[in-house]
């Protein structure tokens, strides 16, 4: 196993780069077929209209991450918490230090 060392100061600078970030999961019923990136940024291109300026980054598992160039952006977004995809439901949630892909589990199903 590889690891890499740093100070704390260094770890919660490079933090900051991040506050305009959100963590997202697309719950998808069971048996649908999930959906693509392209599919998703066009879906999410017409639900955040053209004001809103975001890059997606798809870390697996349904689990994306999403980057706001303003924090109100971020803070609109945040606020209605749960968008309609069609085919599933994108939940946003805070960008969380701790957010680790492999301990992540599914605790919400669409009903």
């Amino acid at each position: 196993m590889i690891t890499i060392q740093m100070s704390e100061e260094h770890y919660l600078a490079g933090l900051k780069g991040y506050k305009n970030h959100l963590h997202d999961i697309i719950v998808l019923s069971k048996g649908d077929k999930s959906l693509t990136h392209l599919d998703i940024c066009k879906k999410l291109e017409g639900a955040w209209r053209s004001q809103v300026s975001w890059k997606a980054s798809p870390l697996g598992k349904t689990f994306y991450e999403f980057a706001f160039s303003l924090l109100e952006d971020l803070r609109g977004i945040l606020g209605v918490g749960s968008w309609n995809l069609s085919v599933g439901i994108l939940r946003v949630f805070v960008y969380s230090k701790d957010f680790a892909l492999a301990t992540m589990n599914m605790t919400k199903a669409q009903c």
